[in-house]
């Protein structure tokens, strides 16, 4: 007799990071399809500050997945400039990162198109 059984076979997840000018790679984590991009980005961003040696890393671009109090603060301890796209509806009140906070304002003040070409959010592709 034959059994009928299905096996969910799961995927491979590489969150990489690079320095958008010279295509370097300064980081990657391999993780399965549960893990969020969230989850890996301090990682990823200890990789990057080890691997860029003498340079300071100076901007982080990165989408909406990334947009979480967190990541901003741990930018903000690093004195690292966001490029991370906020969500249109944020609030522009501290709720746990001034940080964030700001670049909501600023954001909203400038709105999206003028926000994505100061910060060269369109280099993000790089990756």
């Amino acid at each position: 007799m034959r059994e009928n059984l299905w096996v969910q076979q799961g995927w491979i997840k590489a969150h990489i990071i690079v320095e958008v000018n010279s295509k370097k790679l300064l980081g990657i984590e391999i993780t399965n399809e549960q893990a969020s991009d969230g989850q890996v980005f301090p990682a990823l961003l200890d990789q990057a500050q080890g691997a860029s040696g003498d340079k300071t890393i100076t901007r982080v671009l990165a989408d909406g997945a990334y947009d979480n109090k967190d990541f901003f603060n741990r930018l903000e301890k690093d004195h690292i400039n966001s490029g991370i796209k906020i969500r249109e509806n944020a609030s522009s009140k501290s709720g746990g990162s001034p940080y964030r906070a700001e670049c909501s304002r600023k954001k909203q003040k400038a709105g999206y198109r003028a926000w994505a070409h100061e910060n060269g959010y369109g280099k993000r592709w790089a990756v």
